[in-house]
């Protein structure tokens, strides 16, 4: 914001008027009281016109987290999930994620919880649309929520495994602590590995940009 300052005021005014042959001169005493007070009125009006100092907008920083989590499914949709009201046990299912991160500052060492709906009915092929909420806490128990949706598509098939690949975006939804007013938006992949004993596991592994 700018600034109008008054370090001093030096003016000379000299005033003529042209009256017939004669010229007549103002007092250079009143003309300059004039001029100071004209310019005084001035300063004042634009600081009370000044716009008011811009909000400071926090600063983005890049944000990474990974690491290898169990999962658990079960039938149905979370229950904070945006499509859980056109889910069924037939068409839904829920994916519990959970377990420890590697992440950057300002998080570090931390762990994730987090449900995944995927909507899968009938005649949709290989790949379903994927919500869901988690929230990663650091150790000092500050945490950090986050909101996901993408895709989860079928990759790939061994002899006793499924391969699927979740991608989708995230946006972060402060949480507690030092992360209650935390902004900022990303990426996830998140391959999974279902065994042919039916057992699963991923790699998570979120890339964004954050802001406290």
């Amino acid at each position: 914001m700018g600034k109008t300052r008054l370090n001093g005021l030096f003016a000379f005014v000299v005033a003529a008027v042209v009256l017939g042959p004669g010229i007549v001169r103002a007092d250079p005493l009143a003309s300059l009281q004039d001029a100071q007070e004209r310019l005084l009125r001035s300063a004042q009006a634009g600081k009370a016109n000044a716009a008011a100092p811009a909000v400071a907008t926090p600063a983005l920083s890049q944000f990474t987290a990974n690491g290898a989590v169990a999962v658990a499914d079960s039938d149905g949709g979370c229950e904070t999930s945006a499509i859980l009201s056109g889910c069924s046990s037939s068409d839904c299912l829920q994916l519990q994620v959970s377990g420890p991160l590697a992440a950057s500052s300002p998080v570090g060492k931390s762990t994730v919880a987090a449900c995944l709906t995927l909507y899968l009915p009938s005649g949709t092929g290989l790949c379903y649309d994927e919500q869901g909420n988690g929230t990663i806490t650091a150790t000092n128990g500050a945490t950090l929520r986050f909101a996901t949706g993408g895709k989860m598509c079928f990759s790939d098939a061994g002899s006793s495994f499924d391969l699927y690949i979740t991608e989708g975006g995230v946006t972060f939804e402060g949480g507690t602590g030092a992360f209650a007013s935390a902004v900022g938006e990303g990426h996830l992949s998140f391959p999974l590995i279902i065994t042919s004993s039916g057992t699963a596991t991923g790699e998570f592994n979120m890339i964004g940009n954050l802001a406290k």
